[in-house]
């Protein structure tokens, strides 16, 4: 939510915020008291790294090279999908901490798979 509705706002005619969305960074900040990466939570939970970051893709899109932005695009939501998909099955995702020991975060993206705006929360 934070990144891609800010990027994408300007381009809607109503509140991104108002559509029923769940956000996984979200819910593993609210577990863990501070934000961590979609890489990084792909690279330690599916052994798998981003093709790209968000920021990046922008400079692509100014550039004019549309096909890198979509392929960046279609990687990144295969990777959002089987990080998803993931945390459903086995209840958590993993990341490292400062002394780089694995760490379970759980996650309950069944029981509570959508909020509202920022009021509904994760």
């Amino acid at each position: 939510r934070r990144f891609d509705y800010g990027v994408l706002q300007p381009y809607a005619a109503f509140d991104l915020r108002t559509l029923p969305t769940l956000d996984m960074l979200e819910q593993v900040h609210s577990r863990l008291g501070f934000r961590l990466p979609l890489g990084h939570l792909a690279e330690e939970t599916l052994g798998t790294t981003k093709t790209g970051d968000g920021l990046q893709s922008l400079v692509w899109w100014k550039a004019g090279e549309v096909q890198r932005v979509i392929a960046y695009c279609t990687a990144d939501a295969a990777l959002t999908a089987a990080l998803y998909r993931f945390g459903l099955e086995h209840g958590y995702l993993l990341y490292r901490d400062r002394e780089g020991r694995p760490v379970r975060v759980p996650v309950a993206f069944g029981q509570n798979p959508v909020s509202k705006g920022p009021a509904g929360g994760l």
